[in-house]
């Protein structure tokens, strides 16, 4: 990335000002940063339960509707 400094800014809930950027390039092919997915989300676990409950429930209604379409679907033996 190629980026220029900024006038600090006052940000709300900090004391003193905070360095910024302004993005003026971002470069193909440059490296990344490598990002770990295996931290804990301290504090998150209200939230967590609400992802993996709403992935459960999806999975879960993804494979009702493909037991419908074997018991409800077209069987090759009938012909209307």
């Amino acid at each position: 990335m190629v980026v220029e400094p900024v006038d600090p800014l006052a940000l709300k809930g900090k004391a003193e000002l905070v360095g910024a950027f302004r993005l003026l390039d971002v470069r193909r092919g440059a490296a990344g940063h490598e990002r770990r997915m295996d931290s804990p989300m301290v504090g998150r676990e209200r939230p967590m339960r609400m992802l993996r409950d709403g992935r459960d429930e999806a999975a879960s209604a993804i494979a009702l509707q493909q037991k419908a379409d074997v018991v409800i679907g077209n069987p090759p033996w009938l012909s209307y």
